[in-house]
């Protein structure tokens, strides 16, 4: 090989490796220093690539992957889907959109549109031509309002505008009577508009994690609502038409500010959860009995006094906490719940429990604990398939040390009896005690003190 031929093929290597790296591994389009030119694209309708393109310019920083606009075949870019020669699904979520062009309203045959998790602060007024889209997602950006054009989606099943930043939702909302699932979770609403009652194809509503203070009346409408979440809100009533939602199978109304429940919750018999936990509720209505079809119900961290006996209809409980209350007693009736297995009853001021709780056979977590408990009734030996209990120190159990031996090796606690308790602690101020009986020297000597602040002391026996 010549001097001129090794000059030449060093040359065209040198322009390849060049080539390589300006194009061969960048996901910049091949078409970057001219106009991508959609008249050369058969696959879709024109105006539906300029739409395309209108998309990937109007966000230089976004991450479209090395098929956007490398290609005149615009069904196989990434998150493009086709059919019948039109554009039918788009799928752009955490692709860092920072804009929505006005032109994504050209595509008019879109059934599905993903743009969840991007940066964008608004979508144009021209979503409303897209009156074929069923499910439109676009949680988890930055969106502070929503254009009332919304309201021409009339076939979309699906709307998710979770984790943004609205502080309302435009009444035409009420249009798409199609929706069968609605998520506004995670958002700065303060109401819901009344026009929600026209959606009464709606399954699913998530409306969690807001700053609603109330609820309108027509929420009664939703009559197919099968779950229904309101929790962590400030809501202070809830409506009793809330009753109508007989369909209704899931329903959290925790963390609230809600003082008391309608009778007309008794109405929902479908329901299998009802969370009611962190409100400042004082009393639970006695047609919360209705509900046997309850596997869940959470009545943590209220105010709490009582809870009605009827609780005892709910016999398809599995799971109940009643934790951080200012209980002082459990209804015999508890003992009806045989399917329990997950009971919370800490942080109240429980001085005894009733020997029905030995009838929960299938409780494999039970928490007495920081109560005023200083006994439980022996039935609690029943409870065999406990795995999980926590009981204050203090407690012990009023049955034979070696039947709660054998039960302690079984379920991991570790009571005794109360034969073995010995109090050290007496005090007797203000009960008008004359005299007090003898006590063999063994149990004599620990007791630490005694006050006797009214009559005379006589070592030999107590009387009044």
């Amino acid at each position: 090989m010549n001097r001129e031929t090794s000059f030449s093929v060093r040359s065209l290597m040198m322009m390849v490796g060049i080539a390589l790296l300006l194009f061969g591994s960048s996901s910049q389009p091949i078409f970057a220093q001219t106009e991508f030119d959609c008249t050369q694209v058969s696959q879709v309708p024109q105006n539906e690539c300029e739409a395309l393109v209108a998309i990937y310019e109007a966000n230089p920083t976004g991450d479209f992957g090395a098929d956007w606009l490398n290609s005149t075949t615009p069904c196989s870019w990434e998150g493009v889907r086709c059919t019948d020669g039109v554009v039918t699904s788009l799928y752009l979520s955490a692709h860092q959109l920072t804009s929505v062009p006005v032109e994504v309203g050209n595509l008019t045959a879109l059934m599905v549109l993903y743009l969840s998790s991007n940066q964008l602060t608004s979508v144009p007024a021209e979503i409303g031509d897209l009156t074929t889209l069923t499910w439109l997602e676009l949680s988890n950006n930055q969106l502070t309002s929503v254009p009332a054009e919304i309201g021409n989606l009339t076939a979309l099943t699906t709307l998710r505008l979770s984790y943004n930043e609205l502080t309302s939702v435009p009444v035409e909302i009420g249009n798409l009577t199609a929706l069968t699932s609605l998520s506004l979770y995670n958002n700065q609403l303060t109401s819901v508009p009344v026009e929600i009652r026209n959606l009464t194809a709606l399954s699913h509503l998530y409306l969690s994690n807001n700053q609603l203070m109330s609820l309108p009346v027509e929420i009664g409408n939703l009559t197919a609502l099968n779950w229904l979440h309101l929790d962590n809100n400030q809501l202070m009533s809830v409506p009793g038409e809330i009753g109508n939602l007989t369909a209704l199978m899931g329903l959290h109304l925790d963390n609230n500010q809600l003082t008391s429940a309608p009778a007309e919750i008794g109405s929902l018999t479908a329901l299998t959860r009802l969370w009611l936990g962190s409100n400042q509720l004082t009393s639970v209505p006695r047609e919360i009995g209705n509900l046997t079809a309850l596997t869940s119900l959470s009545l943590s961290t209220n105010e709490l006094m009582s809870v009605p006996a009827e609780i005892g209809n709910l016999t398809t409980l599995t799971s109940l906490s009643l934790s951080t209350n200012e209980l002082m007693s459990v209804p015999a009736e508890i003992g009806n719940l045989t399917a329990l297995r997950w009971l919370h009853l800490d942080n109240n001021e429980l001085t005894s429990m009733p020997a029905e709780i030995g009838n929960l056979a299938a409780l494999t977590q039970l928490d007495l604990s920081t109560n005023q408990l200083t006994s439980v009734p022996a039935e609690i030996l029943n409870l065999t398939e406990l795995s999980d209990s926590s009981f204050d120190e203090n407690v012990c159990v009023e049955a034979a040390e070696e039947e709660i031996q054998v039960w302690n090796a079984e379920t991991g606690a570790n009571l005794s009896s109360c034969a073995n308790s010995i109090p050290t602690v007496i005090s007797l101020n203000q009960n008008g005690v004359k005299t007090i009986e003898l006590l063999p020297f063994n149990l004599m000597f620990i007791l630490i003190l005694i006050g006797l602040s009214v009559g005379v002391f006589n070592y030999s026996r107590i009387t009044k």
